[in-house]
């Protein structure tokens, strides 16, 4: 504490102890027994049984802007000092004070709505503090000079304050130029009232010449300003937290404070351990002892647990589960009593008893490895296959037998999407062999259908190179030397077909197209889609009155198109084209002419076209 020798006066006489010396009480021995004994034992005593901060009351309050006003309350500083703001007490408030005057020091009153700050000079972040001061004045009953107590009430530039506890903080503040408060805020403001556990504690000393220290280690349990209990760590060089009691549970942070998880119990009797951070279920207990790792939802098993794995290891590493037939656990099982998952020499086995299932190892590609045929047989239901199933979907996919002669790829939300005739080869995709869910999507990722044989792909046998029955996506350029569309006649659906060519452009093209009617004033405005000006420049437009010689003009600005006639009631067609000018247009223009790459030269995409042999075809320079 700094005190020094902490005495009073003896005013027993030592040669007669119970005997009181005799003479006048002179002033030096009232200030030896209140400066240098009964003061210092008082801080010494607080300190220990408190940390400084604030005690009781001393709220702040702001209305309007205007200058914080501190409520009357107590603190206690690093030095046990005890910090008074009472109602008709005296504090100071004048901040260019010199801080060990005490003779002419201005001092007021302290009224019951409590004392202002004087912000005058202070601008940005600052800290309201109160500082223990005495000074002297003038005693009512007689001319003797007096000391009060009136702590320093004052804002300081937050920016270099140094929290040690000789000023107290009530709160941060922040003031705009003219001094009016913009921000309030607890800032480093701290509790004083604690309930400290003390344990002794000592380093070892195990031999001769040897240094050690038996100290205590404290902990204090402390309100916060949320209304938590919390229960703090104070030895070391820094305080931690170490237990929080909320509301809702228990609270174990770690040691710097910045993780927490809860203990809590709920209203059903289920027990839950909780990450605080990532608001997530760690360990669940439900009602009925169901223990769950890792779980975000209702238990379904004795243990469930969701994650990435389950890890057993050592020597005797593995999991275990019994026979159904087995009532309870068997130590040494015999035959299908217990079998027991584990791994060695790079295999993963499955025991019990004498029983063993080798799944893997590293030279066999570390699968299930079955050194000869594996087959599945048709049991009561139509098809023999393989489910594959999902835990969030269920069964999701089938490999198998579709029928007697069709092996295929079904899917749960789609059905059979691939199905190849064993007798005859034919592939077959999509709405076929009484699918009734609609069409199948095939995708190839950078690859390509090749036929090592003729170069074709016979998806429907008879029919075209490769036949899709429902839709193709390509999320590329697709080059092709013709197409159109094929259709069933429409006036003769059941025996004709209809086909028309594509429309071919050097430039990637939009078309837009449609009529208008001029009004009343002979013009007409078309509303373009809500994108044109984004996915298109160079933009032309053709205009065609209808019926009527008429002249006819336009022009689009932004996403319309005006047309002008100078007649009303005309019906004009217009057609409006744009080059794409999209991202991925821009990245990917046609060239128009461009050399073959060296080894396609001398070759033809249809030699026979060119009255050349069908071996100086490009697509025999593919690689096998």
């Amino acid at each position: 504490m700094g005190e020094g020798a902490i005495m009073r006066i003896e005013y027993w006489d030592p040669s007669r102890p119970t005997t009181i010396r005799s003479g006048s009480t002179a002033h030096p021995e009232s200030v030896v027994d209140m400066e240098e004994y009964l003061l210092p034992l008082d801080r010494i005593r607080t300190a220990a049984l408190h940390s400084w901060g604030v005690a009781a009351g001393l709220h702040v309050r702001v209305q309007g802007g205007s200058a914080p006003t501190v409520l009357p309350g107590s603190a206690i500083d690093s030095a046990g000092r005890v910090l008074a703001v009472v109602e008709g007490g005296t504090v100071i408030v004048d901040p260019t004070v010199p801080p060990d005057q005490m003779n002419g020091v201005p001092t007021v009153v302290v009224p019951a709505g409590g004392v202002p700050a004087v912000t005058t000079g202070l601008t940005g972040a600052c800290l309201l503090t109160l500082t223990w001061r005495e000074v002297v004045g003038q005693g009512a009953l007689t001319s003797a000079p007096v000391l009060l107590h009136a702590p320093w009430l004052r804002l300081v530039p937050a920016s270099g304050f140094a929290d040690d506890g000789r000023q107290v903080v009530l709160a941060a503040v922040t003031l705009d130029g003219q001094g009016q408060v913009t921000g309030l805020d607890p800032g480093p403001r701290r509790v004083a009232a604690r309930l400290t556990l003390q344990e002794p504690t000592a380093s070892a000393v195990a031999f001769a010449g040897a240094t050690g220290e038996v100290v205590q280690r404290e902990t204090a349990l402390m309100e916060s300003d949320g209304g938590d209990v919390r229960l703090t760590l104070l030895s070391g060089a820094d305080p931690r937290p170490a237990l929080r009691l909320t509301g809702t549970g228990l609270r174990l942070p770690s040691p710097t404070g910045a993780k927490e998880h809860e203990l809590a119990v709920d209203d059903g009797g289920g027990f839950r351990l909780t990450d605080c951070a990532a608001n997530a279920d760690r360990l669940v207990v439900d009602p009925a002892g169901q223990v769950g790792i890792g779980v975000r939802s209702d238990l379904q098993r004795i243990l469930q647990v969701e994650g990435s794995e389950i890890h057993s290891g050592g020597t005797a590493g593995g999991l275990s589960f019994a026979d159904r037939g087995v009532a309870r656990f068997v130590e040494h099982p015999r035959r299908g009593d217990r079998w027991v998952w584990y791994a060695a020499d790079g295999y993963a086995r499955l025991w019990s008893g004498y029983d063993r299932l080798y799944v893997g190892a590293p030279n066999d590609g570390g699968a299930l490895d079955v050194p000869a045929r594996m087959r599945v047989r048709q049991g009561g239901s139509d098809s023999a296959g393989i489910w594959f199933h999902q835990n969030n979907g269920g069964d999701r996919g089938f490999v198998g037998m579709a029928g007697d002669q069709m092996l295929g790829m079904y899917g749960a939300g789609h059905g059979w999407g691939l199905q190849m005739n064993v007798d005859s080869g034919e592939l077959v995709f999509g709405s076929q062999f009484g699918n009734p869910w609609g069409p199948a999507t095939l995708t190839l990722w950078g690859s390509r259908i090749w036929d090592q044989g003729d170069g074709v792909l016979a998806v429907a046998s008879g029919g075209p190179t490769v036949r899709i029955l429902d839709n193709l996506e390509v999320y590329g350029s697709l080059s092709k030397a013709g197409g159109g569309f094929r259709i069933d006649h429409p006036l003769d659906p059941g025996d004709r077909y209809l086909a028309h060519s594509f429309v071919e452009s050097p430039e990637m093209l939009n078309v837009y197209s449609g009529t208008a009617v001029t009004g009343d004033d002979g013009r007409a405005e078309v509303a373009l889609p809500s994108y044109f000006a984004a996915l298109n420049r160079d933009h032309r437009f053709q205009l065609t009155p209808a019926g009527v010689p008429t002249e006819v003009a336009g022009e689009i600005t932004g996403t319309t198109l005006t047309v002008r006639t100078g007649r009303p009631g005309v019906t004009v067609c217009w057609q409006v084209t744009g080059v794409r000018q999209d991202k991925w247009a821009q990245e990917h223009r046609i060239r128009t002419e461009h050399d073959k790459p060296e080894h396609e030269r001398g070759r033809y995409l249809h030699p026979e076209l060119h009255g050349q042999p069908a071996h100086l075809s490009i697509a025999s320079t593919r690689p096998e």
